[in-house]
């Protein structure tokens, strides 16, 4: 994940915003499409390495610009960002598949 910020800051230095983030998200992609694709565990570790690589690049810029379109309250726009992320999917994800009463307190 370091070498992933690392990379990206070089890259959002030399490329800007908008090419970091198509290329980190094109990064992304490919990672997760060669992780459900080929199978096996090592093509499966190096897709979520690529995947990360790729996330870990936009997500700091992800979080620039909604701080940045949040007006008055930046604070609110980089919460709205970092609520969309794995948390959640995780929660919702894990909880369908139980059944109603599992899902009771």
């Amino acid at each position: 994940m370091a070498l992933g910020r690392l990379r990206g800051d070089w890259f959002h230095e030399r490329l800007g915003s908008v090419a970091t983030v198509r290329w980190g998200s094109a990064l992304a992609a490919a990672g997760l499409g060669i992780a459900l694709l080929v199978g096996g565990v090592p093509a499966t570790l190096a897709g979520f390495a690529f995947a990360g690589w790729g996330f870990s690049a936009i997500f700091p810029i992800l979080c620039s610009v909604a701080g940045k379109k949040a007006g008055g309250k930046p604070q609110a726009g980089i919460a709205a960002v970092s609520a969309t992320g794995s948390n959640d999917w995780n929660q919702y994800l894990f909880k369908l598949p139980k059944p109603p009463a599992d899902r009771a307190h």
